[in-house]
């Protein structure tokens, strides 16, 4: 079962999966729905204004045992600590909270939960040179300009600019050489620890 904002998205889900996909927002999505053996959350806790509320929500809909895996921007990356507000990714309102390793370790344990990996990886970030070009770009053009760069990724010769910077930027050398630096995406796994009543 799926739970999606965009209508559009979930018109695409259910057509790829045949898996069927409610459209709605937030906790209220899990009411009724049953329990689950796996709960999966893909850079979506980082959008919604109650994180630990989704959080919670989704637990209580988790068998004993059961899995949940989250993924999110890593707000303890270098990127952030180092250019703050420039960083692609701090992106408010569209990210309203921004988690770090830490975050996870101390929300599992408060909602009876354990900690089974966390993974912390380069994801769908750029790699740290073109990330560290776009942060001074941000910051010598401001605000407006970083957003008309944005829009202009939209048309058709903004699209084959990104396109190839992507190819240039997921090349093997360049991911070789920023592969220990490149850690702006946590992918954290938990478990259920209660036991079945």
């Amino acid at each position: 079962m799926g739970i999606e904002v965009d209508e559009a998205a979930a018109r695409l889900a259910v057509a790829r999966t045949s898996v069927p996909v409610h459209v709605r927002f937030g906790a209220a999505g899990w009411r009724d729905q049953g329990t689950f053996d796996l709960v999966s959350m893909n850079h979506y806790i980082e959008h919604v204004p109650q994180p630990a509320e989704e959080i919670q929500a989704a637990a209580g809909r988790l068998r004993p045992g059961g899995l949940f895996l989250l993924r999110t921007p890593n707000g303890g990356s270098h990127l952030p600590r180092t250019f703050g507000w420039l960083w692609s990714w701090f992106t408010p309102p569209t990210h309203l909270t921004y988690f770090r390793r830490e975050s996870f370790e101390w929300l599992a344990g408060r909602m009876g939960l354990s900690v089974e990996a966390i993974r912390i990886w380069r994801g769908d970030q750029y790699s740290t040179p073109l990330e560290v070009a776009l942060a001074i770009l941000r910051g010598l053009s401001g605000e407006r300009g970083y957003s008309r760069l944005t829009r202009s990724r939209q048309s058709r010769e903004g699209s084959r600019v990104m396109t190839a910077v992507k190819v240039l930027d997921f090349s093997p050398i360049i991911r070789q050489a920023f592969s220990g630096v490149d850690d702006c995406e946590l992918l954290v796994l938990l478990r259920n620890q209660r036991s079945g009543a």
